[in-house]
C-alpha cells in the first residue's frame, strides 16, 4: 500500500462536499474539455466523472501532478497525466474548464497562470488559502486580486471546510469562480507574414532544409529539434483556424445545404488544407476546423513521425517498434513535448531492461541445462559447484556449444542474443549488427559473395565479446573473450535464481568460515579471483540495470 501525504505538505485532498460546491450550476453540456493542474489522488476528476457518468459523450480530463506516489495512484485510477507541474506546463490546447486545489503556499501563482491560459474565453474553479486575497502584502497577490476584479470573479469564503477532510486544516478558504468570454478580436489582415517557415526533418525528396539539417543535427539534439517544428508547425495552423473563425461573420451563408451536410463547403476546403488531404490517417477531421481536433492532428502527425524515426527506435526491438505504434491513438491525447517524450523513453528503456534480463536468464538456462547432458556436446560448457546449503546450482565456462538449423540459419537470433546480453553487462546495449559483421568477415575472408546455403565451415569470425565457429554439422562453438564480462554474466544469472549466498562479493574472504570458503572457491575458482570480485565490487556486483537507464 502507496503511504502519501505525510511528507508532502502541500497534498491536502478536496472533501467531497467542497467538491460539489466547486462544481455545482456548471453547464456540462457547454464543457468538454478540463484540465485539473494540482490533481492530487483524483478526489475532484472523481467526483466531475461521477456527477457527469449520465452524459454519452466522455469528457477530455488531462491531469497534472508533481508528486510521484500520487502520480502511480491516478494512473491506477486510469487518468491521464500530462505533466508533473503547472508552473513549467506549457500546451497550445483549449480548455473549456480549468478547476484545482493548488498548493496554498503558491496559490496565487496557479491561480495566475489558469487564468492567463484562460485569457481567449474559458472558465476557471479555484480553491485559495482565503489569506492570498485578504492579505495582499506581496505584489503577486495585488495582481492576483486586481485579475480577479476585473473578470468579475465570485468569491465564496468558507470557514473550516477542511476540518472533517482525510488530512484536516482549520484554513479558511476562498472559493473563486471565473468566467472569461470568448476573445474577439481585429481580423489578422498579415496572418501570413507572422508564420515562420518551418525546418522539414521527414520527407521523401531530398530539400535544401533537409540538407542544412545535417549539420544542424550534430549540433543539437534531435528532439528538441523535433519538438520546436511541431510547436512552429501548429501554432499557424491554429493561428489559422482562429483567423477563419473570425472571418465568419463576413462569409455569405448557404442558402441551401443538404440536412445530412453538417459543414459548408468553405469549411470542408479549410479543413482539407489544415488536416493535410493527402494523408489518409488526417482525413477522419476533414469536416472540423476547431483548434483542438487540429491539434490531435498535429500530435498524431509528430508522434508517428518519431515512432518511425530510426534516431529514436534504432535500440528498440521489432517487438518494442509494434507496442509503440499500437499505442498512437493514446498519444494523441498528450502534448508532443520534452516531458511527454523523456517519460516514454524512460519507460521504453524499463521495458528493454526487462527484455534483456529474461534474455540473460534464458540463455544460462539453456547454456547450463539444455545443452548440459548432450553427449555429442561432452558436457564441456558448463562447471558444477555446490550451493548455499543443500541447494545445487552451475556456472558457465569461456566455451559454450549451441546447435543451429542449417536450413535457416535460425541459430543467428541466438547470437544476436549473446552479443545483446553482453552489451548490456558491459553497461550499454550496442548497436552493432552482429549478423551483418559475421557476413562481412565471411566475405573478407572468402573473396566472395556469402552463400546462400549453410553447408559452409565458417572458422573464426571474431565478435567484440567472443568470437563463434560454425560447423557443417550444425553446431556453433562459442568463444568468450571477455572473462571480466563473463563472470558479470554468471554472477547476475546465480544471483537472480538465489542459488549464491547474499553475502558473495560483500563479505571478505578472511572473515569467511570453512565452508563459506569452499563455495567461495569453487565458484570462483581460487581465492585471488574472489578477492579480486570482492575488491571490485562497484564493477562486478553493479547495478546494471540503474547503470543503464543513467546512460
Amino acid at each position: 500500500m502507496i503511504k502519501i501525504g505525510k511528507d508532502n505538505k502541500n497534498y491536502y485532498p478536496t472533501p467531497n462536499e467542497i467538491v460539489n460546491k466547486m462544481i455545482c450550476n456548471i453547464d456540462w453540456n457547454t464543457i468538454s474539455t478540463i484540465l485539473e493542474p494540482s490533481a492530487g489522488s483524483g478526489n475532484i476528476v472523481d467526483n466531475i466523472l461521477y456527477t457527469t457518468s449520465y452524459r454519452s459523450k466522455k469528457l477530455d480530463i488531462d491531469c497534472i501532478e508533481i508528486d510521484e506516489q500520487l502520480q502511480i495512484i491516478l494512473k491506477g485510477k486510469g487518468h491521464r497525466i500530462i505533466h508533473n507541474n503547472f508552473l513549467t506546463f506549457n500546451t497550445m490546447k483549449k480548455y473549456d474548464l480549468i478547476i484545482m486545489n493548488p498548493p496554498f503556499e503558491n496559490g496565487a501563482k496557479h491561480l495566475i497562470k489558469a487564468l492567463e491560459m484562460q485569457k481567449n474565453g474559458g472558465s476557471v474553479i479555484c480553491l485559495l488559502n482565503a489569506e492570498t486575497l485578504k492579505n495582499k502584502f506581496s505584489n503577486e497577490r495585488k495582481d492576483l486580486s486586481n485579475m480577479l476584479e476585473d473578470m468579475n470573479a465570485n468569491i465564496e469564503y468558507i470557514e473550516n471546510a477542511f476540518l472533517t477532510a482525510e488530512r484536516k486544516t482549520s484554513v479558511e478558504i476562498a472559493l473563486i469562480k471565473v468566467c472569461i468570454p470568448v476573445e474577439k478580436n481585429v481580423v489578422d489582415v498579415d496572418i501570413f507574414e507572422k508564420f515562420k517557415k518551418p525546418t522539414v526533418l521527414i520527407g521523401e525528396e531530398e530539400t535544401e532544409q533537409e540538407h542544412m539539417l545535417t549539420k544542424y543535427t550534430e549540433e543539437n539534439d534531435y528532439i528538441d529539434l523535433i519538438v520546436e517544428q511541431f510547436e512552429t508547425e501548429t501554432r499557424m495552423g491554429m493561428h489559422l483556424i482562429e483567423e477563419y473563425n473570425k472571418m465568419k461573420p463576413y462569409f455569405l451563408k448557404n442558402v441551401y445545404k443538404d440536412k445530412k451536410q453538417k459543414y459548408s463547403e468553405y469549411e470542408y476546403s479549410l479543413s482539407l488544407i489544415i488536416c493535410d488531404k493527402d494523408n489518409e490517417d488526417y482525413r477522419y477531421s476533414q469536416y472540423d476546423c476547431s483548434s483542438n481536433l487540429f491539434l490531435e492532428v498535429m500530435r498524431k502527425k509528430y508522434w508517428n513521425a518519431l515512432f518511425h524515426s530510426e534516431k529514436f527506435v534504432n535500440k528498440l526491438t521489432d517487438n518494442l517498434r509494434e507496442s509503440l505504434n499500437s499505442k498512437l491513438d493514446t498519444y494523441v491525447k498528450y502534448d508532443f513535448n520534452i516531458f511527454n517524450i523523456y517519460t516514454l523513453m524512460q519507460e521504453i528503456n524499463l521495458q528493454t531492461v526487462k527484455g534483456i534480463e529474461d534474455t540473460i536468464m534464458n540463455l544460462f538456462y539453456e547454456f547450463s541445462g539444455k545443452h548440459a547432458y548432450n553427449t555429442e556436446l561432452n558436457n564441456k560448457n558448463i562447471h558444477y559447484y555446490n550451493g548455499w546449503c543443500t541447494n545445487k546450482s552451475w556456472k558457465i565456462n569461456n566455451k559454450v556449444i549451441v546447435p543451429y538449423l542449417r536450413s535457416n540459419w535460425e541459430g543467428k537470433d541466438r547470437i544476436n542474443d549473446i552479443h545483446k546480453t553482453l552489451s548490456y553487462l558491459d553497461g550499454n546495449i550496442s548497436e552493432v549488427d552482429v549478423w551483418a559483421e559475421i557476413k562481412k568477415q565471411w566475405v573478407k575472408k572468402n573473396g566472395c559473395d556469402y552463400p546462400n546455403s549453410t553447408d559452409y565451415y565458417i572458422p573464426d569470425v571474431k565478435l567484440p565479446y567472443f568470437s563463434v565457429h560454425f560447423y557443417k554439422k550444425g553446431t556453433a562453438h562459442i568463444l568468450f573473450t571477455n572473462e571480466e564480462l563473463l563472470d558479470k554474466f554468471n554472477l547476475f544469472a546465480c544471483k537472480n535464481k538465489n542459488e549464491i549466498p547474499h553475502f558473495y562479493g560483500r563479505k571478505s574472504y578472511k572473515d569467511m568460515n570453512e565452508k563459506e570458503k569452499e563455495l567461495v572457491k569453487e565458484f570462483s575458482g581460487s581465492e585471488e579471483k574472489y578477492n579480486d570480485i570482492y575488491n571490485n565490487q562497484d564493477k562486478y556486483l553493479m547495478d546494471f540495470k540503474k547503470q543503464l537507464l543513467l546512460n
